[in-house]
């Protein structure tokens, strides 16, 4: 009879705020190349570059005209060039339409996307927060001194671990992590999920007074609030058991802190959970000077522990 070595759980996924993950600057779309925003309609429609030079080829049309405008950043004239002269109905040579009441920025930040087009939240992003909640447990759970490093006693001797080695010495290194014996897949999304939205950006600054920028607004791609997804999560549990019990192996020192035998996937998002409350409420206190506090709050309201 083969082992079962992971304990493997479905997660559902709500957004509770627009979310972006950025696919990298490379993959911004321009105006004019990748989109045309039309105010009459006050909508931005991305450009099929398919049906575009289908199109372009049905009319006749001089590519080297297109070319020439392209390269040159000519965007109005390319815009009079295809919907004036040419007559090419813009939803004929688009893949999709986002409502939006104003002109977006020059490019708009898209979300990543996999090779097969399809939007999605990477597991390794969710993966590298769920790192984080773990260590913050790790590290809060030990005894430490007034610099933050960490005091650990062993046969009544103490120990100290620095702080800047201190992730390393209660995750565990990189060929004996705890992260190791956690999974995440990736999330998909669907294009309908997704909406344009401006972003305003806000100035952290250590050592003058923060404050939201006025003269810098983004245009990003983001998965809708209250939008759900799904992702597969397995937790290595009965294999860290056989690796105790059968090869008596070397495991990360606070795995059981993290992976416990007892319901380890309750256990688990009972840390990320109180990372999270802990974070938000770190995150209001810090807001209070502004005018966004009330969105903060909102947010905290609306948080579900599980």
């Amino acid at each position: 009879m083969t082992e079962q070595l992971n304990l493997n759980q479905t997660i559902k996924l709500t957004v509770l705020t627009p979310l972006h993950i950025g696919a990298g600057t490379e993959k911004r779309m321009a105006v004019g190349i990748d989109y045309f925003y039309m105010p009459d309609e006050k909508k931005v429609y991305i450009i099929d570059t398919n049906k575009l030079f289908a199109a372009l080829r049905q009319k006749g049309a001089d590519l080297s005209i297109y070319s020439q405008m392209i390269a040159q950043k000519q965007t109005e004239n390319l815009r009079n060039y295809l919907f004036d002269r040419l007559k090419i109905p813009i939803a004929s040579i688009s893949s999709k339409a986002y409502p939006i009441n104003n002109t977006p920025e020059n490019e708009i930040n898209t979300f990543i996307r996999s090779g097969l087009n399809q939007p999605y939240i990477p597991g390794s992003s969710l993966k590298g927060a769920i790192r984080t909640a773990v260590f913050h447990h790790l590290y809060e759970i030990h005894e430490k001194d007034y610099r933050g490093n960490l005091i650990i006693t062993k046969r009544d001797e103490q120990q100290t671990i620095f702080a800047d080695k201190a992730e390393q010495h209660l995750i565990g290194s990189f060929d004996n992590s705890i992260m190791r014996h956690i999974k995440v897949g990736d999330a998909a999304c669907e294009d309908n999920q997704l909406q344009l939205l401006f972003v305003n950006l806000f100035d952290l600054s250590l050592e003058e007074e923060s404050y939201w920028r006025d003269d810098i607004c983004v245009t990003a791609e983001t998965l809708k609030a209250k939008e759900n997804t799904n992702f597969r999560l397995s937790i290595a549990q009965p294999f860290i058991e056989i690796l105790k019990t059968k090869f008596r192996a070397t495991l990360p020192t606070y795995i059981d802190k993290v992976i416990p035998k007892q319901e380890p996937l309750t256990h688990l998002f009972r840390i990320i959970n109180q990372y999270t409350i802990q974070h938000l409420e770190r995150e209001i206190e810090f807001l209070k000077p502004t005018t966004k506090l009330r969105i903060a709050i909102l947010f905290w309201k609306n948080c579900t522990i599980c």
